[in-house]
């Protein structure tokens, strides 16, 4: 019977050393916390992924993520994120900066994006798998940030990519399609000039 529980119910250490098998990472275990991260270099990038867990009230919720760096052609921002009510109304009556559609009217009616640069936000999102992928993941959130997410810190002539998933991906196929989808990232910011 108790093997049949841990079946069903990974844990994440569990899913995270499976996860570095099939895909030829790195499990790293981590002090002080029961599970560990993966990482992989892939083109030149280093990817990482991990289970996060933050305080919302008095509940933890847990949640995975995933994080690469990159060094930048040029200050290019963006973030992805699942629509909400309120972003609605704002796009309703006008007050939606920046927020780029892309001519597929079931991801635009789900997820906005916002950037400065339409053209390259384009290029980069328009594929059509790539968007697949991202609709696996419906409250995914996508965007770029100048600070290292470990150390807060400024690195000069570097920016990180960080998707996050409010929900832990304990599915092997899930995990390794969250996986799969940064390296659709990376082909795309390599395809439109970004790197």
């Amino acid at each position: 019977m108790f093997s049949i529980i841990k079946h069903l119910f990974p844990s994440k250490r569990k899913t995270l050393k499976r996860l570095a098998l099939n895909t030829g990472g790195d499990y790293q275990k981590r002090k002080l916390v029961r599970t560990g991260k993966v990482k992989w270099l892939y083109e030149g990038f280093e990817i990482e992924v991990e289970f996060v867990n933050r305080t919302v009230g008095y509940y933890i919720v847990g949640g995975t993520r995933l994080s690469f760096n990159y060094t930048p052609r040029s200050e290019y921002d963006f973030i992805l994120h699942p629509k909400s009510l309120i972003d609605d109304l704002n796009e309703w009556i006008g007050q939606e900066k920046n927020t780029i559609k892309l001519n597929n009217p079931e991801f635009d009616n789900h997820y906005m994006i916002i950037s400065k640069d339409e053209q390259l936000t384009r290029e980069l999102f328009s594929d059509v798998s790539l968007q697949y992928l991202i609709e696996c993941f419906p409250d995914i959130t996508i965007r770029t940030f100048n600070k290292s997410i470990k150390r807060r810190t400024l690195i000069p002539n570097q920016k990180f990519i960080l998707i996050n998933y409010p929900k832990l991906i304990l599915n092997e196929k899930q995990i390794e399609g969250f996986f799969m989808l940064s390296k659709k990232i990376i082909d795309r910011m390599k395809n439109s000039y970004l790197v």
